[in-house]
């Protein structure tokens, strides 16, 4: 059982960090970061650091150990909370998102 918990997280969280890579990279080509009045290289050392921790998380799941665990879900529950309070009125009350219909 231990082990097919463990593959569900390290997958789930290994999908996670592409699809937020993509739009994060996505993020800094429209400007997000100035939006909020971060300049891009601190932004990016931010992300970056963000996804450094990320990866632990997953290796520390990985090895079947609670923190990564918890980290995982709190990492996942952070992504969720963000992209949608910045993005979630831009995607349901607007006509076209950024490339074109939702």
């Amino acid at each position: 059982m231990e082990y097919r918990r463990t593959v569900w997280v390290v997958g789930a969280a290994a999908l996670m960090v592409g699809i937020s890579m993509a739009h994060v990279l996505e993020d800094f080509v429209n400007g997000v970061p100035a939006r909020f009045g971060v300049d891009t290289v601190p932004a990016a050392a931010l992300v970056g650091l963000a996804y450094g921790i990320h990866v632990v998380l997953i290796g520390l799941a990985a090895r079947d150990r609670v923190v990564g665990y918890i980290g995982n879900l709190g990492v996942g529950v952070f992504w969720l909370v963000a992209a949608a309070s910045d993005h979630l009125g831009d995607v349901l009350f607007a006509e076209t998102y950024r490339a074109g219909a939702v």
